[in-house]
Protein backbone atom coordinates (compact mmCIF):
# COMPACT_ATOMS: atom_id res chain seq x y z
CA UNK A 1 0.00 0.00 0.00
CA UNK A 2 1.41 3.41 -1.00
CA UNK A 3 1.55 6.09 1.32
CA UNK A 4 -0.01 9.57 0.48
CA UNK A 5 3.55 10.90 -0.13
CA UNK A 6 3.81 8.41 -2.53
CA UNK A 7 0.73 9.26 -4.44
CA UNK A 8 1.53 12.56 -4.38
CA UNK A 9 4.80 12.12 -5.82
CA UNK A 10 3.20 10.04 -8.99
CA UNK A 11 0.48 12.78 -9.80
CA UNK A 12 2.88 16.11 -9.50
CA UNK A 13 6.75 14.34 -9.56
CA UNK A 14 8.99 16.59 -7.72
CA UNK A 15 11.97 15.36 -10.38
CA UNK A 16 12.75 12.99 -13.37
CA UNK A 17 14.86 9.88 -13.28
CA UNK A 18 18.11 9.90 -15.52
CA UNK A 19 21.22 7.60 -15.86
CA UNK A 20 24.49 9.03 -15.88
CA UNK A 21 28.08 6.53 -15.98
CA UNK A 22 25.99 3.80 -15.15
CA UNK A 23 24.36 5.89 -12.14
CA UNK A 24 20.47 6.85 -11.05
CA UNK A 25 19.62 10.35 -10.75
CA UNK A 26 17.02 11.98 -9.88
CA UNK A 27 17.31 15.83 -10.76
CA UNK A 28 14.70 18.54 -9.00
CA UNK A 29 13.87 21.61 -9.57
CA UNK A 30 16.55 24.21 -7.98
CA UNK A 31 15.59 25.39 -4.97
CA UNK A 32 15.80 28.97 -4.59
CA UNK A 33 19.12 29.54 -3.41
CA UNK A 34 20.66 26.88 -6.47
CA UNK A 35 18.31 28.96 -8.93
CA UNK A 36 19.37 32.21 -8.63
CA UNK A 37 23.14 30.93 -9.14
CA UNK A 38 21.61 29.16 -12.22
CA UNK A 39 20.33 32.37 -13.26
CA UNK A 40 23.39 34.27 -12.77
CA UNK A 41 25.87 32.00 -14.27
CA UNK A 42 23.21 31.65 -17.35
CA UNK A 43 23.22 35.32 -17.50
CA UNK A 44 26.31 35.87 -17.47
CA UNK A 45 27.52 33.90 -20.09
CA UNK A 46 24.34 35.18 -22.68
CA UNK A 47 25.85 38.24 -22.17
CA UNK A 48 28.96 37.41 -22.71
CA UNK A 49 27.73 36.38 -26.64
CA UNK A 50 25.76 38.67 -27.06
CA UNK A 51 28.49 41.83 -26.25
CA UNK A 52 30.73 39.37 -28.15
CA UNK A 53 27.65 39.03 -30.98
CA UNK A 54 27.84 35.50 -31.27
CA UNK A 55 25.15 33.49 -31.91
CA UNK A 56 22.77 32.74 -28.87
CA UNK A 57 22.61 28.83 -28.08
CA UNK A 58 23.05 25.99 -25.68
CA UNK A 59 26.98 25.38 -27.33
CA UNK A 60 27.85 28.89 -27.05
CA UNK A 61 26.28 29.17 -23.70
CA UNK A 62 27.81 25.90 -22.14
CA UNK A 63 31.01 27.20 -23.63
CA UNK A 64 31.16 30.57 -22.15
CA UNK A 65 30.09 28.87 -18.86
CA UNK A 66 33.54 26.95 -19.10
CA UNK A 67 33.71 25.49 -15.58
CA UNK A 68 31.11 26.71 -13.66
CA UNK A 69 28.43 24.22 -15.66
CA UNK A 70 30.63 21.74 -13.90
CA UNK A 71 30.41 22.98 -10.40
CA UNK A 72 26.03 23.46 -11.36
CA UNK A 73 25.79 19.64 -12.19
CA UNK A 74 28.05 19.47 -8.77
CA UNK A 75 24.64 20.63 -6.66
CA UNK A 76 22.09 18.99 -8.86
CA UNK A 77 23.68 15.39 -8.89
CA UNK A 78 25.08 15.51 -5.86
CA UNK A 79 27.98 13.93 -6.95
CA UNK A 80 32.17 15.49 -6.82
CA UNK A 81 33.10 17.37 -9.20
CA UNK A 82 36.31 14.99 -9.93
CA UNK A 83 33.76 12.34 -9.85
CA UNK A 84 31.74 14.17 -12.96
CA UNK A 85 34.59 15.68 -14.87
CA UNK A 86 35.97 11.59 -15.40
CA UNK A 87 32.99 9.53 -15.96
CA UNK A 88 30.37 11.88 -17.74
CA UNK A 89 30.25 11.83 -21.28
CA UNK A 90 29.21 14.37 -23.67
CA UNK A 91 26.37 12.92 -24.85
CA UNK A 92 24.77 12.24 -21.11
CA UNK A 93 26.27 16.06 -20.32
CA UNK A 94 23.50 16.76 -22.83
CA UNK A 95 20.87 14.77 -21.17
CA UNK A 96 21.45 16.36 -17.53
CA UNK A 97 21.69 20.00 -19.21
CA UNK A 98 18.08 19.05 -21.23
CA UNK A 99 16.96 17.62 -18.03
CA UNK A 100 17.44 20.64 -15.40
CA UNK A 101 15.75 22.78 -18.20
CA UNK A 102 12.78 20.54 -18.44
CA UNK A 103 12.54 20.23 -14.47
CA UNK A 104 12.92 23.85 -13.79
CA UNK A 105 10.65 25.74 -15.43
CA UNK A 106 12.51 27.22 -18.68
CA UNK A 107 10.09 29.66 -19.65
CA UNK A 108 10.40 31.15 -16.22
CA UNK A 109 14.55 31.00 -16.34
CA UNK A 110 14.64 32.87 -19.94
CA UNK A 111 12.15 35.57 -18.94
CA UNK A 112 14.38 36.16 -15.47
CA UNK A 113 17.38 35.90 -17.55
CA UNK A 114 16.60 38.51 -20.36
CA UNK A 115 15.26 40.68 -16.76
CA UNK A 116 19.03 40.36 -15.26
CA UNK A 117 20.79 41.28 -18.86
CA UNK A 118 18.21 44.47 -19.02
CA UNK A 119 19.65 45.36 -15.30
CA UNK A 120 23.58 44.59 -16.33
CA UNK A 121 23.05 46.51 -19.46
CA UNK A 122 21.45 49.52 -17.96
CA UNK A 123 24.25 49.29 -15.15
CA UNK A 124 26.92 49.79 -17.81
CA UNK A 125 25.42 52.60 -19.15
CA UNK A 126 25.11 54.10 -16.19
Amino acid sequence: MSSSKDEVEIMLPQGKLIRIAGKDFVIKPFVIKNRLYFIRIVAEAVLGLVNDKKTLNILNIMDVMGEKIVDIYVIVLGEKKEWLEQNVTIKEETVIVDTILEVNDIDFLVERVKAIMGKVKKEKKD
